[in-house]
């Protein structure tokens, strides 16, 4: 039995000294590719996209411009609103839930607005109007206390070109 024990003790050491070669070899053989092939062993367009590693590349592996040539020119587009108004209202309400809306004049787009209560009153909400489509005025929303006057401003800032 004692000489089975020994028999068996050498193949375990034969066996890792093979395995410990082979993963020698297989680690050592591509770092070794690595250093033995270089770009003029290569030949022109023969590598693409899919056998480049993502992030491998710099702006200094590139040589000349990745850009393909100029489109054509688009049309032109609509003139920009170059004139801007603010326009604004100030109301004082009595005691309830209020809305003041502020229109813009004919022509004009409203791009924003908001409400400033000065004077008593909870803040409900600020708004394009209408709610949908093209905004031409802004609508503030409050609830005006009770026993005090409310004072407050809604304002719209519109736009036309």
């Amino acid at each position: 039995m004692k000489g089975f024990i020994e028999r068996l003790k050498r193949r375990d050491k034969t066996a890792i000294a093979i395995s410990c070669v082979a993963m020698f070899l297989a680690l050592g053989g591509t770092a070794l590719a690595g250093k033995l092939i270089t770009g003029k062993q290569i030949k022109d367009s023969s590598v693409t996209g899919k056998d480049v590693k993502d992030g491998s590349l710099t702006a200094k592996d590139i040589k000349g411009s990745i850009a393909g040539p100029q489109g054509p020119q688009g049309p032109a587009g609509t003139a920009a609103a170059t004139n801007a108004t603010i326009r604004s209202q100030t109301v004082s309400f009595a005691p309830g839930s209020r809305t003041l809306t502020v229109p813009c004049n004919a022509g004009e787009t409203a791009t924003g607005g908001g409400l400033s209560i000065t004077a008593g009153g909870t803040y409900l909400g600020s708004y394009p109007s209408p709610f949908t489509g093209k905004p031409t005025g802004w609508t503030g929303s409050l609830e005006a206390a009770a026993g005090s006057g409310t004072t407050a401003s809604v304002y719209v800032v519109c736009v036309s070109p």
